[in-house]
């Protein structure tokens, strides 16, 4: 599918749902920034008036801060799959944004965690190993959250290597998509910002409809010995004789049997 149809797809996804999703990147910036910014804050001002030394109150209390910032900012994980989820939700089932989809990662929470913990880590690593690497594997693995729902029988090491594998081939036509708001983008610097919160739902309703471009190719297809088996038993069952033991056939070739004379 061209980078033009996926985008006029999830504009289709999105007709009437503007607003709705507009709202819903606001509630999902809003819990991410206010975590963000609470803990920063705490740990500005207490780094700040540390003395050198042994463990004061402050010490402690900023040590304190520092763990509850790292433990919020990892409960946050599941609510950025949410975020995914909402968009694949709302395009399959023609809904409008619904705040709970937000909340679907923490009926799985464990899982989608680790999943999300690990991809971070793999894509870091690219980063650290150049800016090219870096961007090539986040691209890798940037379908984990859609195949992580369709599949949820997968192992995590199973959803990053199906999200690797089915990305083979279309790491280039996925970051030509991202490319392309780049005009949009733009355009919301006057706005103030305000332009991301349809911005993005548009970005990310893009990338759901990129992946149901490409998620049949690794659809299996069923062996050929069980097809036949399968038909087998299909004609077994519509066989009112099936099972009985079949007389030879004793009819000869019409083309070399001759016709009975009436006498």
């Amino acid at each position: 599918m061209k980078i033009s149809e996926i985008k006029k797809a999830a504009r289709a996804s999105l007709k009437g749902k503007w607003w709705s999703f507009a709202g819903l990147t606001f509630v999902m910036l809003l819990v991410t920034s206010l975590i963000g910014i609470f803990a920063s804050s705490f740990r500005m001002i207490l780094q700040g008036s540390l003395m050198p030394g042994g463990f004061t109150l402050k010490t402690i209390t900023f040590v304190l801060l520092s763990i509850l910032y790292t433990a919020a900012s990892l409960a946050m994980l599941p609510m950025q799959y949410g975020f995914y989820y909402a968009h694949l939700a709302s395009a399959r089932e023609d809904d409008l944004a619904d705040p709970a989809h937000l909340f679907a990662g923490y009926r799985r929470f464990w899982f989608i965690l680790g999943l999300a913990i690990l991809v971070q880590i793999i894509v870091s690593f690219g980063f650290m190993m150049l800016i090219i690497p870096g961007i090539v594997i986040a691209l890798a693995y940037s379908m984990w959250p859609f195949i992580a729902h369709d599949h949820p029988e997968l192992s995590i090491k199973e959803v990053l290597e199906r999200s690797r594998v089915l990305m083979q081939g279309h790491k280039g036509e996925l970051f030509t998509l991202y490319l392309s708001f780049i005009g949009w983008f733009l355009l919301c610097i006057p706005t103030l910002g305000l332009g991301l919160f349809f911005l993005i739902p548009y970005i990310y309703m893009s990338q759901y409809h990129f992946y149901e471009s490409i998620r049949y190719e690794l659809d299996e297809e069923p062996e050929i010995e069980s097809v036949a088996i399968e038909k087998e038993t299909i004609l077994t069952d519509n066989d009112p004789y099936a099972g009985e033991e079949k007389e030879p056939n004793t009819q000869k070739d019409p083309e070399t049997a001759t016709e009975p004379t009436n006498e």
